[in-house]
């Protein structure tokens, strides 16, 4: 049995902070939130932001080992096995297309961090993965929390629920919500999404995560929303790559701007 103060909990994020990213921002507040209380290890392959030049699969076989301390959490980057970085990029350039490339690449993927890590997690007492990507590294983290018997934690941030064609509901996924012990739903819809999947409703739970937001001047901010709401505007807080859908927003803004009231 662990005390707050010696329990150990990995929290493993395939694209971490300084990446541009909400996941990015909010694992970050997390961890440091979590490490007020006992330690915390942050495991990532990347920590760069998101682009259209290069994918997390293929950023994860480049990136070089390197280990921080930033608001008393350990930040681990880890680097793949040299003996599988050519392989692991070339497959992780085609790795959305198709089944078999990412088979081949979910082999060596395992191969190459599977020995990396397993020195990192000695002593750990919990496994909570964060997923934006990167469904080897999930795979393997759900295998060793297996190993260790210690509990794995799988907050998927589920983005599409569609009946067909979702990434989150293939087998893949579906066998990574048998494994944990605890799944982290963002929205009632999500947790419901996931019930009707046969899975335990008693191991899911709803935590929202919002913007983070500083304090400020009552006064001063009574006057700036009042500036607000005089124009005609809108909200955007994703990031401006395609698939956060700004194009698409702008197009129905702009539909509803030219009809009459």
């Amino acid at each position: 049995m662990t005390t707050s103060s010696d329990s150990h909990t990995i929290l493993w994020v395939p694209r971490f902070w300084p990446a541009v990213g909400g996941t990015e921002f909010h694992s970050k507040e997390l961890a440091k939130h979590l490490s007020q209380f006992h330690r915390v290890t942050v495991l990532t392959h990347c920590t760069t932001t998101e682009s259209q030049e290069r994918s997390l699969a293929s950023s994860a076989a480049l990136t070089k080992f390197s280990e921080t301390i930033a608001s008393n959490v350990r930040i681990i980057e880890l680097a793949p096995k040299p003996f599988y970085t050519k392989a692991l990029f070339l497959l992780g350039k085609h790795h959305a297309a198709n089944r078999f490339t990412r088979f081949l690449y979910q082999r060596i993927f395992t191969l190459a961090f599977r020995s990396t890590v397993t020195p990192l997690l000695q002593g750990a007492d919990r496994i909570h993965f964060i997923y934006n990507g990167l469904t080897e590294a999930s795979n393997l983290a759900a295998q060793q929390a297996q190993k260790l018997n210690i509990p794995f934690i799988f907050t998927p941030n589920i983005l599409d629920t569609r009946a067909s064609g979702s990434d989150w509901g293939t087998p893949s996924f579906h066998k990574l919500y048998k494994k944990s012990e605890r799944l982290i739903a963002l929205t009632q819809h999500e947790a419901q999404w996931l019930k009707n999947r046969g899975i335990n409703e008693n191991k899911i739970s709803v935590i929202p995560y919002g913007p983070i937001l500083e304090p400020r001047d009552p006064s001063q901010e009574k006057a700036h929303i009042a500036e607000l709401l005089s124009y005609r505007y809108i909200l955007f807080i994703g990031r401006l790559v395609p698939g956060k859908g700004s194009t698409l927003l702008l197009d129905a803004f702009h539909q509803l701007s030219t009809k009459d009231h």
